[in-house]
């Protein structure tokens, strides 16, 4: 007599189940990989998985010229620098007195004008010399308003002056401000001989801004 099967408990197949699901998922989780870093793939393997650098592109064509702008507005003039130039040349004058209390214009003059602001630079020189004893003189380019007045040096040069006849030159600049001026070699002769030997002057003055 065969021994009679018993039927499995509900509990029995509830563990028998739960124990088939445990140990599929096991097997399941095994044969998966999660992968979040390069690092965990083999370099050999990497390296395959990576594509070929593809060839460079071709160069673009050069664009166009672009359009000309347009031509800015014109500056505004800037000042001129010379506006004047005038010359002055003479031969021999009447001596000059010895004693003098100011200077006087050896021959020859210019005649200019300028604005407050502008300038009169010029050179010049003078031959000269004395029959009287060696003594100190002073000499250059002088200016003196149109009207008469005071005549004023550029800057003065003192020298002395001897029985041999020399070279006197200057060259110097002033602004002597707003006018017309009368412009020229001169002498200051305050010592005892008179300045009797003068061969010729010659000179010029620029008016500039």
């Amino acid at each position: 007599m065969k021994p009679k099967l018993r039927r499995p408990s509900p509990a029995m197949v509830v563990a028998c189940l739960a124990l088939f699901v445990a140990s599929t998922g096991t097997s399941i989780a095994a044969s998966h990989y999660l992968i979040t870093s390069t690092k965990q793939i083999k370099p050999s393997v990497l390296t395959k998985l990576k594509g070929a650098k593809g060839s460079n592109g071709s160069t673009g064509a050069e664009g166009g010229t672009g359009a000309t702008g347009a031509t800015g507005g014109a500056g505004s003039p800037g000042p001129s620098g010379v506006v004047t130039t005038a010359t002055f040349s003479g031969g021999g004058i009447t001596p000059i007195s010895a004693g003098a209390s100011a200077p006087v214009f050896a021959s020859s003059t210019a005649t200019v004008t300028t604005t407050a602001s502008q300038r009169l630079t010029g050179a010049a020189w003078g031959a000269l010399s004395s029959t009287g004893a060696q003594q100190t003189f002073i000499y250059g380019l002088c200016y003196q308003a149109s009207t008469g007045g005071t005549i004023t040096f550029f800057s003065p040069v003192n020298s002395t002056l001897t029985t041999t006849t020399s070279t006197y030159a200057d060259a110097a600049s002033v602004v002597p401000g707003a006018g017309t001026w009368t412009v020229g070699y001169c002498v200051f002769n305050p010592g005892s001989s008179s300045l009797d030997r003068f061969y010729g002057e010659n000179g010029w003055v620029q008016v500039t801004n």
